[in-house]
């Protein structure tokens, strides 16, 4: 018990420390009687304490208060340290789980082989690689099969596949900036290209000298809306900037001859070279190559009739949803692969295999 000399009050110290916000029927918080306000019932002190002993609210808080001296003194465990403990494990579970997924995501990601399947179901044959390999990971450990039949946090959607496929992308990355900043010269490579789901991609690539070896380093494949000299520029600047390669570094940028690009007054070359001077514009090398076998084939009168009539059969069945409806149509009744003809373009001979092919598999 406390007593206060200046308010003439008897308080309980123990329910002052763990009496709560719990209330008695007729009173209130804020008034009650040995915490809040005390006692000074002097008369009657001796039934009054003995009333307020008997109380299990006084008998829970003297519960409370040797618990607490218990704790204290090293005794007994906290509940916030047991449940911490086991926070830790849990922690520390999760961790090696992860890990396990990331040695399945490095070699996929590394080999360029697909991740997901069409039919995840439970009776799927075929599930995908990450999936099947997950699931082959399990038969050897039995903390993988635990998580992995859990209905949530066994992180195998395709959101957590691609943040999995990131995370490994930015430690790679990280690296390749560790060596490029060693190397205190670098080349910027551009390209961009259309991929099968139509939109635009821009890759980027970083060319450097590192122990008398020339190295090339891909930093990202991006996908961009806009294809004018400005956004070009000011994307290219902005990204390698981003990874921490200063002005100074880039000496020389690598096109091919487009006039977006390869402009002498607004093209990108000439816009980057205004942030960095020393970053000299080379025509690409392959480039010039794909132009010289082009030339060398114009006079050649088969080659050009032929080229020609892969490229009318393109534009006849692709640009036409009819047409190209038939033409799915044709092959499913033939019980064959639906495969899509590719265009052609005069630079890209990969373009023009591709298309080829193709038509040589449905002309067999």
């Amino acid at each position: 018990m406390l007593f206060g000399m200046a308010e003439d009050r008897l308080t309980s110290y123990q329910q002052l420390h763990s009496g709560g916000t719990s209330t008695l029927p007729g009173q209130r918080y804020g008034s009650r009687p040995f915490i809040d306000i005390g006692v000074k019932k002097w008369k009657d002190i001796y039934n009054v304490h003995e009333q307020h002993t008997r109380s299990d609210r006084h008998k829970d808080s003297a519960v409370s208060w040797k618990k607490f001296k218990a704790i204290q003194a090293k005794e007994i465990q906290p509940l916030t340290f047991v449940l911490m403990k086991d926070r830790n494990k849990e922690i520390k579970e999760y961790r090696e789980y992860v890990k396990a997924l990331l040695k399945v995501t490095a070699p996929l990601r590394r080999l360029g082989t697909a991740f997901r399947g069409h039919d995840k179901t439970e009776y799927s044959t075929n599930k995908g690689n990450f999936v099947e390999m997950c699931n082959f990971l399990a038969e050897y450990s039995p903390a993988i099969f635990n998580k992995l039949q859990r209905r949530y946090g066994h992180y195998k959607s395709h959101e957590y596949q691609n943040n999995l496929i990131s995370a490994i992308g930015s430690r790679l990355q990280r690296t390749i900036v560790q060596e490029l900043k060693s190397s205190k010269y670098i080349a910027v490579l551009v390209d961009e290209t259309k991929g099968n789901s139509k939109k635009e991609q821009l890759a980027i690539l970083l060319s450097y000298f590192e122990e008398g070896k020339l190295k090339e380093r891909p930093i990202g494949c991006y996908h961009i809306k806009s294809l004018d000299a400005e956004s070009l520029a000011n994307f290219i600047h902005f990204t390698v900037t981003r990874i921490g390669l200063g002005q100074n570094y880039c000496v020389a940028q690598f096109y091919d001859g487009e006039t977006v690009r390869s402009g002498r007054f607004s093209g990108v070359q000439a816009r980057l070279r205004a942030k960095s001077p020393k970053a000299i514009y080379i025509h690409c090398l392959a480039h010039k190559l794909n132009l010289v076998v082009a030339s060398c084939v114009e006079p050649v009168g088969t080659v050009v009739s032929f080229f020609s009539l892969v490229q009318t059969l393109y534009t006849i069945i692709s640009n036409s949803n009819t047409r190209h409806q038939l033409f799915v149509e044709a092959q499913k009744a033939a019980e064959l692969p639906v495969l899509e003809l590719e265009r052609s373009a005069a630079t890209r001979w990969s373009y023009w295999y591709r298309s080829i092919s193709k038509v040589r598999l449905r002309h067999e």
